[in-house]
């Protein structure tokens, strides 16, 4: 940014210029006076370099955009991988717990035996 003695030598460089009769009117013309005040080279920056972010902004939106077909496949693919696994989490479960009923029957059985003999 400008420090106050550029923004001085700005102003001085702008109006030098003119006559008194014209800096009367630019003071009593609120509409001149915001004419010369945009014309200040920090406000022309700020203009400059919001436009660039501006610009820049639109710029990563529209390739954010470009990214989308892709995160919605992602997603949908998510979800159908997420429902695959609780089906075969069910599934492994039962056969865990119809292993577990036919361990303890053989269990129970090789007790039964043991204690027939």
């Amino acid at each position: 940014m400008f420090n106050s003695s550029t923004a001085v030598s700005s102003v001085m460089g702008l109006m030098s210029h003119l006559t008194a009769s014209d800096l009367k009117e630019i003071l009593n013309d609120d509409s001149k006076f915001e004419m010369y005040a945009k014309e200040l080279k920090p406000n022309h920056e700020k203009d400059t370099e919001k436009e660039m972010l501006i610009v820049s902004n639109q710029s990563l939106a529209e390739f954010n955009l470009t990214k989308e077909p892709d995160l919605v496949s992602g997603k949908e693919r998510l979800c159908e991988m997420y429902n695959e696994a609780e089906k075969l989490y069910k599934s492994v479960t039962e056969k865990v717990n119809t292993l577990s009923k036919y361990n303890y029957l053989n269990f129970k059985r090789s007790i039964v035996i043991i204690s027939n003999t």
